[in-house]
């Protein structure tokens, strides 16, 4: 049986206010009647499409991975060089931590969650997987063409995300939701981790 457009659109509403309430509140702080409340439905309104909190959290976790995934599981482009798009995914990313402060909220309560739940924490690697692999990917390509000096993608892209998620918290810990730095020049001390191959003039 089909959904109808209308119950998806109350589903939207419901999970849009849901994580206003996880970020304000954090999980366990946040109860149905504050998200039926937020929402402008009745209890009964939120019972009708989910019957526990747990079961609307993790709709909204698998959304959120499934979106994650379709943004990164790419191939990298071969139309710029790798060290120009090296910065300019990670300049994109970090203007999404500033510009977006709801949801790197979102993002820094999953990691939380992930220390505590073990399917919490399978479901955030799920989504950090797909970045890993791409910056990873990214980063041989530059390193196989020489622009890069030699070394272990896996391990210089597990930095890099490191880093864009410190960023991210710092920002949550800011009373102005936004990132303690300029996104662009974040971007180049970012990318500047990576170490670029020595370029030797000819004798």
């Amino acid at each position: 049986m089909m959904m109808h457009g209308s119950d998806e659109v109350r589903k939207q509403q419901i999970r849009a206010a849901a994580k206003r309430c996880f970020v304000r509140h954090g999980y366990d702080g946040t109860r149905l009647v504050d998200i039926a409340k937020e929402a402008g439905l009745s209890k009964g309104g939120i019972y009708f499409h989910y019957k526990t909190k747990s079961e609307l959290f993790r709709e909204i976790m698998d959304l959120h991975v499934r979106a994650m995934h379709q943004r990164w599981s790419l191939e990298p482009s071969h139309e710029q060089p790798p060290d120009r798009l090296l910065t300019m995914h990670v300049t994109d990313h970090l203007r999404r931590l500033d510009n977006e402060p709801e949801q790197t909220r979102l993002d820094g309560l999953l990691i939380t969650l992930a220390g505590q739940d073990p399917a919490f924490r399978q479901k955030v690697d799920e989504a950090h997987q797909a970045m890993r692999v791409y910056y990873s990917k990214l980063i041989d390509r530059g390193i196989q063409q020489g622009f890069f000096a030699r070394g272990n993608p896996e391990g210089i892209a597990n930095t890099i995300l490191a880093t864009l998620t410190g960023l991210g918290a710092l920002s949550v810990l800011d009373g102005g939701q936004r990132l303690p730095v300029n996104p662009d020049e974040a971007a180049t001390h970012v990318c500047s981790m990576v170490p670029r191959r020595e370029m030797h003039a000819p004798s």
